[in-house]
């Protein structure tokens, strides 16, 4: 997949997740609202789908994780768009290439500098960097 695709495609994900966290929309009506508004071909429609079904499908086991690597920061306490950019990461390097690790890292970490928070970026960085170090040996 085409990295500056992917990486819109990341953006449409965590602006799905943060709607879903801020207003308890149903996912299924902020997707197609999503496909309303921006004309995707269907294999992108198909990765954002998927994907954020599958962390809204996997929520409290990713939360859980990031309860391991944010230790200083409960997670109902993090941001919500740190939270989002943190749920999608987890979900990508648990169920991605793990010779894609830097590339989600920087993606996560860019992400947090354009919506975050002026510390979001190194947040976001420690907190992935030290998941990928102990459990997928890599960064």
């Amino acid at each position: 997949m085409d990295p500056l695709r992917l990486r819109k495609d990341r953006e449409l994900i965590i602006k799905i997740l943060y709607e879903i966290d801020s207003t308890s929309h149903p996912l299924e009506i902020i997707i197609n609202n999503t496909f309303k508004r921006i004309k995707l071909n269907a294999s992108r429609r198909d990765y954002i789908s998927s994907t954020s079904e599958g962390i809204i499908t996997n929520l409290s086991s990713i939360d859980e994780t990031l309860s391991e690597y944010a230790i200083s920061w409960p997670i109902e306490q993090v941001s919500l768009i740190d939270r989002n950019i943190l749920r999608l990461s987890i979900y990508e390097l648990q169920n991605s290439d793990p010779n894609t690790t830097s590339i989600v890292i920087n993606d996560a970490v860019e992400l947090a500098k354009n919506y975050g928070s002026d510390q979001s970026g190194k947040f976001i960085n420690g907190v992935l960097g030290s998941y990928a170090r102990k459990t997928l040996n890599k960064t």
